[in-house]
C-alpha cells in the first residue's frame, strides 16, 4: 500500500489494537503518529517492551494488565466517544516525547559514539 494511503487508512480507525504475540513495531509508532488510542498489555519480546515503556512515556491509560483488561479498554474505547476523545487529545500532547525530543537523539548519539569508542 503507498504510504498516503496507509496513513489515510489510519486516520480513519478509532483505536489501534497492539496484539499479544507479535508487538507492532513500526505500525505502532505510525499509530502514535497519527494520535491514534492504542490498547496494549505488557509483552515479552523486545519490541514489546520497547513499545511499552513508549506508551509509558506518553502516558496512556490504555495499557492493560491482562487479557481481560484488554478487552475492557477495547471495549470502552470502542463505546465511549467522549474518553476516546479525550485519550487521542492527551497522546496529541505527549507524543512530542517520542517524535519532537532533541534529548533523546542527542541520548542516542551519545550512546553511538561511546560504544564505537569502546570498540576501538
Amino acid at each position: 500500500m503507498p504510504r498516503d494511503d496507509y496513513f489515510d487508512l489510519l486516520s480513519l480507525a478509532d483505536i489501534y489494537l497492539d496484539t499479544f504475540d507479535w508487538a507492532g513495531g513500526n505500525t505502532t509508532l505510525d499509530a502514535i503518529a497519527c494520535h491514534l488510542p492504542i490498547v496494549t498489555c505488557p509483552a515479552v519480546y523486545a519490541v514489546g517492551v520497547i513499545l511499552m515503556v513508549f506508551c509509558k512515556l506518553l502516558r496512556t491509560q490504555t495499557i492493560a494488565d491482562d487479557t481481560s483488561q484488554y478487552i475492557q479498554i477495547a471495549v470502552r474505547l470502542a463505546g465511549d466517544i467522549d474518553w476516546r476523545y479525550s485519550v487521542r487529545e492527551a497522546l496529541k500532547l505527549s507524543s512530542k516525547v517520542l517524535f519532537d525530543n532533541p534529548t533523546a537523539t542527542q541520548n542516542l548519539e551519545a550512546f553511538i559514539k561511546q560504544a564505537i569508542a569502546a570498540r576501538n
